[in-house]
């Protein structure tokens, strides 16, 4: 028996990333954007039999994580990244990949079959294409951004390592979700139309904000048997007898009311910050804290000359629970300055450097991260001091409610300005 095997390319051309890992594209939109693609398909098959063996190549051997930079240049053209091109990561033995928020547009199957562990889908994708995570059986987390819109058929089919994932309110199509024996509660917003979790076996707990269902599309199978028989389905004030009269929702053996049909939200989390940890406190029990930190001097960037390092960290979180809805979503910065309150230069290397943690919070501006009663400053853009307060408990808190949208805060030497 002879074996032979063959390797078909699909790239237009490749780039090494800033961590020396090729990333292979393909021109775009008449060429002025790329997407990211794999770097071949490999075929092997057998001289005394007729049957073929194939993979999607590219991405393997190359280490646990592979940042996909916003824009690569190739022939001294600077090209913008905006899509992840069909069947792009099959395969590939990466468990996490970075993707920047270029990124518009994900073809199916682009992460099947794949090692990933865990993703964050960026904040322009509205609709996740048929069997993108499909037999990513190691799948455990994915942050879904608010303003996707459509979850196709097989999105996470067979996703068997996925517990938990919460849902932005924003989605209407909610069907990608097969055989992910791992999920045990789901929470479906209000505008979802279409809904199908066939083969997730221990589905016990589905909290429906839906206050006029409408019939699914595959009634006897859009929940499995054990989910019908033995899960219960919970639903807003006064709508049990809608539901009883859908197909799809009807076949639930137990049906119950949630305590009000108006918005039962997840308290919104609260952060802090202090010796080198972000901390958070939910008011709602057993709430799941979902975080996104983005760090532009970490982001993989192709320049030449100088890069200036902003050392700052973005981040956003917000909580789930069961029963409730998504909780509104928190932002904040993380600014690293001079550590030494006494010291009148910065030296190149910074050893003292300290985070202090800034976010804007209903009309309070609240800065931790800071020793006791350490004094902050805060002006306007013009340099007009504004208010001063030291802190209690590491944290200084301004009224900043009737305040320009940018202003200047100053903590020892150091000044940050920050964007209300």
């Amino acid at each position: 028996m002879v074996a032979f095997a063959i390797n078909v390319n699909a790239y237009d051309f490749s780039v090494k990333n800033a961590d020396g890992i090729n990333i292979y594209y393909n021109y775009i939109n008449n060429g002025k954007e790329v997407a990211v693609t794999y770097e071949g398909y490999y075929k092997t098959w057998s001289s005394s039999k007729l049957d073929y063996i194939y993979w999607y190549g590219g991405y393997r051997g190359i280490g646990d994580c592979l940042v996909v930079p916003e824009t690569v240049t190739y022939n001294d053209r600077t090209y913008p990244i905006t899509q992840i091109a069909t069947n792009a990561f099959r395969d590939s033995h990466v468990e996490t990949i970075i993707l920047p928020n270029s990124i518009k547009y994900l073809g199916s199957y682009s992460f099947t079959d794949s090692w990933i562990e865990e993703i964050t889908i960026p904040n322009g994708i509205k609709e996740l294409k048929s069997g993108v995570f499909s037999g990513c059986t190691d799948l455990k987390k994915v942050s879904l951004p608010e303003g996707l819109e459509v979850i196709d058929s097989y999105v996470f089919d067979g996703c068997k390592s996925l517990t938990s994932i919460s849902i932005p309110e924003s989605v209407t199509v909610l069907k990608g979700f097969t055989d992910c024996t791992g999920l045990t509660s789901i929470t479906i917003p209000k505008n979802v139309t279409d809904v199908y979790f066939s083969g997730c076996d221990n589905l016990l707990k589905i909290y429906s904000y839906i206050e006029d269902p409408r019939d699914i599309s595959y009634p006897s199978i859009a929940f499995s048997k054990n989910t019908y028989y033995s899960g219960t389905l919970y639903v807003p004030k006064g709508t049990i007898e809608k539901y009883k009269s859908k197909e799809g929702w009807k076949s639930f053996t137990w049906i119950e009311e949630m305590s009000s049909s108006g918005d039962n939200r997840c308290a919104t989390p609260t952060l802090s910050y202090s010796y080198k940890e972000i901390k958070y406190d939910c008011e709602t029990s057993g709430a799941t804290i979902h975080e996104t930190i983005k760090c532009s001097d970490a982001a993989t960037t192709t320049f030449s000359g100088s890069h200036k390092l902003n050392a700052v960290y973005e981040i956003t979180a917000y909580a789930t629970a069961d029963g409730y809805s998504p909780s509104e979503t928190i932002n904040a910065k993380l600014f690293w300055i001079d550590g030494s309150l006494e010291s009148t230069s910065i030296n190149s290397i910074r050893a003292n450097t300290r985070g202090i943690l800034i976010q804007n919070d209903d009309g309070f501006l609240k800065v931790s991260g800071l020793n006791n009663n350490e004094q902050v400053t805060i002006f306007d853009i013009s340099g007009t001091q504004l208010g001063t307060a030291k802190s209690i408990d590491g944290t200084a808190v301004f009224n900043i409610n009737s305040i320009d949208k940018v202003i200047v805060v100053k903590v020892g030497n150091d000044s940050v300005k920050v964007q209300l």
